[in-house]
This record gives C-alpha cells, structure tokens and sequence, in this order.
C-alpha cells in the first residue's frame, strides 16, 4: 500500500498606514513578505523486475520448489533479501516471495516560494465624477523546485547501453522496474517587478449629463525583470460607457505575459519508443495548412513521392526534454462589448463580447506528430528548430519500405510564433419571482453562447498557420441553456448542452476522410437539491438524462473530452451533506 506525507508551511508578515502629502487626503501604504514551503513524501511499493525473474525462475529440488542456484539479487534492495519462488499460475504468491519482489520507492517533491510587495495608493485629484486614483509598487519574487525520484525510480548509469539520460547526459541503462527511469528535476528563478495603476471617473449618474450616465478609464502596467526569460512589460487599458442606465459598452486592450514554469524549462531528458504521423507519406504530402510547402520540402529532404509511412505502424526512438532556451509568451487581447440591464424587466440581463487574441510566442507542449509537422510545414525548413529533432533512416535500398522512414523524434515544450482566437461569446440570464408556482418560488433561465470564429497556430514564422477552429474539439458553435427552480428548501435545474457540428481536420481536403465531419451533439443534464434543514441536504445529479450518443467519429485527440457524456452515457449520482 502506498503512503505519502505532505508538509505545508506558510508564513506571512506585513504592514501598513497612512501617510499625508501636502494636505491632500491620505495614501495607504502597505508592504508584505510571504514565505511558502511545500515538502511531499511518499513510500510507493514496486516491483523489482530482477529479483521478479529470480523468483520466477523456481526449481524443484528433493521435493521442494526452490529459487534457482547462484540466484543474484538486485542492486536496489527489497523488503526481503531471501529469494523465495513464486508460482505465477492460480494468484497463490506467499508474503516471503512478495517481500523479496517489492522496493519501497521514495519519491520526493520539495517547492519553495517566496513573495515581497510594497505599494502605496490613493487619491491624486478630484474629477467630475469621482477621483483620479493611483498605485505604485514594486515586487520581489522567487521560486524553486527540486524533484527526487529515489533510486528506484530513477535507475542507475552503467554505460553499456544507450537508453535514458541522466543531467549530466550520461547513459541510464539500469532499470530496477518496468517503466523508463523517472529523472531528477530542479530549476530556480526570480524576478523584479514595478507596477502602477491609474483609475479615472470622468463622469457619474450624480453629474446627470445627457446620454453619459457613466463614463471610466483605468490603465495598469507592470514591467518584469525575469531571470530565465527576459525582461517584458505588461499593460492594460479599458473603459466603460454608459449613455443611460440600461446600457453599458465596455472595451479593454491588454498586452500580458507568461514567464515559463520549471518544468516546462528543466524537464530533464528521457526516452522512450513511441509513434508519429509522418507528413511526408503520400497520402498527406499533398494536404495540411500549405500543401505545395510540405511537398516541396519533403522532396528536399530526400523524401520520395511514392513513400508510405510506418511510423503509424511500428515504434521507433523518441526522447523529451525541458527548454530553457523558452521566451515568455506575449499576448495582445483586445476585448469590445455591451451589457444590458432594463429598468423595465427587473432581474435580467444580458452581455455580449467579441475577444480577439494574438498570443505570441506561446509556450506549447509538442507531440512527437506535431514536432514532425511543423518541420515540413515550414518555409523556414529545413534552418527551423524543429528540424534539427527529426532523423530519417536512408541506409537501406531506396527502393525498400525501410527506406526515409522516421528513426528518432524528439519533442519538447517550444515558443510557437503565434496563436490566434477571434469569437463572440453572449450571455442571457433572467431570474424572477413564480408564486403562480408556489408562494415564494422562484423560477430563472440562463444561455450562454460561444461563436468560434479563428483558432489556429503558427509554429514558425511565416509558416501557414494550422487551423483547429471548427474542430473536433472546438466546435464553431457551443451552447448551454439553463432552466432553474426554488422554493423554500428545494432546488432544482434542467441543463440543455449543445455542442454544433465539426470537421476531422479542417486543413484537409472535404473528402479526405470517409467521415469528413462530426455531426452536431446535445445532451441534457438534471440537478435537484433539498435542504431538509440548516444542518442536513441531500441532491442526486443525473448527467446525460436521456442517454444521448456522441456522434462518430469522436477521435481522442479532443473528442474524449468534448463527448465524455455521450461516451460514459447516462450517469447518476446521490449525495447528502451534514453541517456541524
């Protein structure tokens, strides 16, 4: 039986005031030093594959099963030392033979953070509508992580073989189990940071100007001193309208950026045998986001036009690593929409928004199918840094079906040019009182709207850009409306969902597939609550009500996800709360 222990501590000291500059109105100023530790233990029973085969490998001697003569036991030791057989037919495996096949593995995972912030706000002068506000601060902060995976798990260097690596790039070709060696992680940064705001009521309902009941500016901005990846600002500007009180238009514009994680950055070296789709096989060659690129640098690399692709088929080198050499990520959101709230309709509402983002430089984790796909899709090939990752094998005949097929694949985390997503996403919600249903009732609808206009991802520049909008996945089209119930102790709702119809891949010819498209899914959901009183509730929940099938094709590559309800099907579940 595994057993973990987690430690937590968290300590945090600060202060605060006031301070008074030339008889304005007071500044606050505050400052704080936050300290977070976080230390995971863990004792996980393994089996040992040596001492396994020595068990295994039993002989009957006088009448007894015995282990083997001459019989060597594993490097790592085990909770018994003494060999004892194990007959692997009919579960009958004594306590001696599990002892003498088991390692206790100790893993352990340590975080450290640490986090100081001073600040001081307040008001610099009064507007028409309220005062031009203001912030000033500066920020301090780092972190590390350190993973140990014990000896267990992380295998031993011999040098004899090629296998797995450890930091220092050396071979790791004992393993003590059945799965590759898990590899040590550590990685380390800190940044600095100053950031300021300023927020302006220009005009308010008290001002009663015509057709400008409300109107507001605020501007934030922080520049980032990072240690790993650089030095970046981050901005943001926003304002909100309102010509009278029913209506409001809203729009923002903010630059943000996403400093790498430590995994993403140190993940250390590991291999494996895996699978890819291969971009240059004949069937595909000729498709993807620009055709004539792919086919034409398939041709350069020795590629021939004819080739059928095994790497589908049959496994071959792979290995993954951290990236230092990872930038932040960038991106531009600029966000334009309206709220709605009558006088006349009291308690609904309704919001609309179109959300244009450009992500630059996004950080991405590539499959190895993916690494191999933006090596040929790009009209950078082969000077790209995907390219560098891919080997084919061309030592046998030309003509054999061994001939350029995929012999090593490597794939990593990796800054894409440029992700982009443009859709508008609407909201209608209404909540009233329903005494025709019962005195004190209440009855409420909601729908949520989601129009998907762009998804795609450049992963260099100048290539053409990989469409995923529309989708398995990421359907054009999404829905969810919402019918909702109380009164006194008793709550219920009914959930409609849809999720519209979508393409296999979009950057494929329409009938490139026998099954080019996903037809359009819903399935209805059902919530009921009842408070028997302040201390005791009971619910039951029953997901997928009338048993809906997803649709087919639903590939795992985003259909899991998305058709989990028409996968699992009809699903209950009951519950019952106490409250002490």
């Amino acid at each position: 039986m595994s057993t973990g222990k987690s430690e937590v501590v968290r300590g945090v000291a600060g202060f605060d005031g006031e301070v008074t500059i030339l008889q304005a109105r007071p500044w606050r100023f505050e400052g704080y030093v936050n300290y977070g530790r976080s230390h995971v233990t863990s004792r996980n029973p393994e089996l040992n594959e040596q001492n396994f085969l020595n068990a295994i490998n039993a002989v009957s001697s006088g009448g007894q099963i015995t282990c083997a003569p001459g019989a060597v036991n594993s490097p790592i030791a085990t909770v018994s030392a003494t060999c004892a057989p194990i007959n692997p037919f009919g579960g009958q495996v004594s306590q001696a033979a599990k002892d003498y096949i088991t390692t206790i593995a100790t893993p352990e995972n340590i975080n450290n953070q640490y986090d100081g912030v001073v600040s001081i706000a307040g008001p610099l002068l009064k507007l028409p509508g309220g005062d031009l506000a203001f912030a000033l601060g500066y920020e301090h902060r780092a972190e590390n992580s350190r993973f140990k995976p014990g000896a267990f798990y992380q295998g031993a260097t011999t040098d004899l073989y090629p296998g797995d690596f450890d930091q220092n790039g050396d071979p790791i070709d004992l393993f003590y189990g059945r799965s590759v060696p898990i590899q040590p992680v550590y990685g380390a940064y800190h940044t600095n940071e100053i950031f300021g705001e300023l927020n302006a009521d220009l005009i308010s309902p008290s001002n009663a100007v015509p057709f400008v009941h409300q109107l507001s500016i605020q501007t934030a901005g922080r520049y980032i001193w990072n240690s790993i990846a650089g030095n970046d600002p981050t901005y943001t500007v926003q304002g909100r309208y309102a010509p009278l009180p029913d209506i409001a238009f809203r729009g923002a514009y903010t630059r943000a950026v996403r400093a790498p994680s430590i995994t993403e950055a140190f993940n250390p070296t590991s291999s494996a045998f895996g699978f890819a789709t291969d971009v240059c096989d004949q069937s595909l060659r000729n498709q993807g986001p620009a055709p004539a690129t792919r086919a034409a640098n398939c041709a350069a690399a020795g590629v021939p036009a004819n080739f059928t692709s095994l790497s589908n088929q049959r496994s071959f080198f792979t290995y993954v690593f951290g990236n230092p050499k990872l930038q932040n990520e960038k991106s531009d959101n600029f966000t334009v929409g309206a709220v709605v709230t009558p006088r006349f309709l009291k308690g609904f509402s309704a919001t609309i928004d179109y959300i244009d983002i450009k992500l630059q430089n996004a950080i991405s984790q590539y499959s190895n199918s993916q690494v191999v796909a933006a090596c040929y899709d790009a009209a950078t090939f082969p000077a790209n840094q995907f390219c560098s990752l891919v080997t084919r094998d061309f030592s046998a005949a030309p003509a054999s079906s061994g001939y350029a097929q995929l012999k090593q694949v490597g794939s990593s985390y990796f800054n894409s040019a440029q992700l982009r997503y443009k859709g508008i996403l609407a909201e209608v919600e209404y909540r009233t009182r329903s005494d025709f249903l019962g005195a004190g009732s209440h009855i409420g609808f909601s729908v949520n709207y989601q129009y998907l206009d762009t998804l795609s991802t450049a992963a260099t520049a100048g290539s053409a850009p990989t469409n995923t909008g529309n989708s398995v996945g990421y359907s054009r089209h999404k829905g969810i409306a919402t019918v909702r119930y109380d009164i006194g102790g008793f709550f219920g709702q009914v959930q409609v969902n849809y999720i519209g119809s979508a393409r296999v891949d979009p950057d494929t010819a329409y009938n490139f597939y026998s099954v080019p498209k996903v037809g359009a899914f819903t399935y209805v959901n059902l919530s009921l609550r009842y408070e028997v009183n302040k201390q005791f509730s009971i619910n039951a929940d029953v997901d997928n009500l009338f048993n809906a099938k997803a649709p087919f094709p639903y590939p795992a590559s985003g259909g899991t996800a998305t058709y989990f309800q028409g996968i699992i099907g009809t699903y209950l579940r009951f519950g019952a709360a106490v409250h002490f």
